[in-house]
């Protein structure tokens, strides 16, 4: 293989025309070879004009020794079919996204090119802009201190009805064309993956969905709230909102490589103007590609699976109008002696539900709570147990098994994903610490701030 990767393209698109085929050219690790298209004369005209090969076949390009990698601008229905052919013919590939049009496909794809230990990318091309990571590392820093929610819309209205984002047979609707880039900003932003989705989408007269809005919750009560759609007027933007400031991105997907970009900063009473160099997006995506080849660097097939997972999900809650988790057969347990119930443990019980599927309490039993307090409890386990199963959050009630002022045992008879700690207890400082790092028991801290306690009141009563 030569120091540039040659790019096969198959597919004429007017996307490839109007950003991509300027973007590789100024590439110092990859060039176009050959354009393929069904339609000859377009792929003959475009060739003249860029100076490359045309050919009249998809698979003719695929069976080219001097072709190393594909790069695939058609429709995402056909995605699949020619990103398995590619690799069945030893490439590698770029396909623009979504890079298909339900999760039980991605993973079929990415399944045979970890086998076949090929390349892929998915052309989310905003992960290549250097602003985003200014606004990220402006979020880490703590500038806006902490974190509430992400805002963003994304449209344009788009006139012409033979539009191939019209197309229903074709699977580009709003929600495979434009939703992914609020998606993968929120993910990069707060630095972590959805716990839910909610999603409604709004289709034509054709079946397509043209609008839509997204919800998606994060760990600490963390959200994202975006609107997307073809037939509005042009939207571009997104901002995250913390409690100490706003980072606002004027133009923040689709940016021109010469366009400086436009950053607002507020905060303590003052508004400035965030400086970051123009970036060409469009190149570096096709870079970072060439390099993988190059350097042998692994795809980064998670994130691609990932994303895809989102993406599911918002499917599957439009059509089933309702909330969707992701985190699925996950179980979250939390323990206490809830000797008497207060708000608190409510907020404990509701933001730890959140963290995934199932949320199992664990009540300290009655004898616990004499060797803490050198008293009966004001109401015994039983008691105790029939309220807190009433707890709409609350899926079950296990009374603790063990000996000492810990669940340890308790914990290791669950064997839960996730043991969550109200705003008064931290990993470093419970016994259960110990056993939550052998069991492989994910610790979080911080569900709900501690209101009222009920040591208190055997103090005060």
């Amino acid at each position: 293989m030569e120091n540039k990767i040659r790019l096969g393209v198959i597919g004429c698109s007017n996307f490839l025309r109007k950003r991509i085929i300027d973007a590789v050219s100024k590439c110092e690790y990859g060039k176009i070879v050959c354009l393929a298209s069904r339609d000859i004369e377009k792929a003959k005209k475009w060739a003249d004009e860029f100076n490359i090969e045309s050919y009249d076949s998809y698979e003719g390009i695929l069976k080219r020794d001097d072709i190393d990698a594909i790069y695939i601008p058609l429709p995402i229905s056909l995605h699949k079919e020619w990103a398995i052919k590619s690799a069945e013919n030893g490439k590698h590939v770029i396909c623009e996204k979504s890079l298909s049009y339900n999760f039980k496909n991605v993973a079929e794809i990415i399944k045979i090119f970890r086998n076949k230990k090929l390349k892929l990318t998915e052309n989310i091309m905003i992960k290549n802009h250097n602003q985003h990571y200014k606004i990220k590392e402006m979020v880490k820093e703590g500038k806006i201190g902490k974190i509430f929610s992400l805002k963003s819309s994304f449209g344009q209205y788009i006139s012409d009805k033979e539009n191939i984002r019209y197309k229903k047979e074709l699977n580009n609707g709003v929600l495979n064309d434009i939703a992914c880039y609020p998606i993968f900003i929120s993910k990069l932003l707060f630095n972590e993956e959805p716990i839910n989705v909610e999603c409604d989408l709004i289709f034509n007269e054709l079946g397509v969905d043209v609008k839509g809005t997204v919800k998606m919750e994060f760990l600490y009560g963390k959200i994202a709230l975006f609107d997307f759609g073809f037939d509005n007027f042009y939207q571009n933007n997104y901002s995250i909102w913390g409690s100490e400031g706003i980072i606002k991105a004027n133009r923040a997907y689709s940016i021109d490589e010469n366009l400086v970009p436009d950053i607002d900063y507020e905060h303590d009473n003052t508004k400035e103007k965030i400086i970051v160099e123009p970036s060409n997006q469009y190149k570096e995506t096709f870079e970072e590609f060439f390099l993988d080849i190059l350097k042998d660097r692994e795809s980064n097939f998670e994130e691609i699976l990932e994303t895809a997972k989102v993406m599911e999900a918002c499917r599957i809650s439009a059509k089933e109008n309702r909330k969707v988790f992701l985190n699925k057969n996950k179980v979250v347990a939390v323990s206490g002696y809830f000797d008497h119930i207060h708000a608190g443990h409510l907020e404990l019980f509701e933001l730890s539900k959140r963290l995934g599927d199932k949320l199992i309490v664990i009540l300290n039993n009655d004898e616990q709570i004499i060797m803490k307090r050198s008293k009966k409890p004001f109401m015994n386990q039983e008691q105790r147990k029939k309220i807190i199963e009433s707890i709409k959050y609350v899926d079950e009630v296990f009374i603790s098994i063990d000996k000492d002022r810990t669940v340890c045992e308790s914990l290791k008879f669950i064997k839960p994903d996730i043991f969550a700690n109200g705003g008064d207890r931290h990993q470093g400082e419970i016994p259960e610490a110990k056993i939550c790092k052998e069991l492989g028991i994910e610790m979080v801290d911080g569900q709900g701030a501690k209101i009222a306690s009920s040591r208190d009141y055997y103090l005060n009563n």
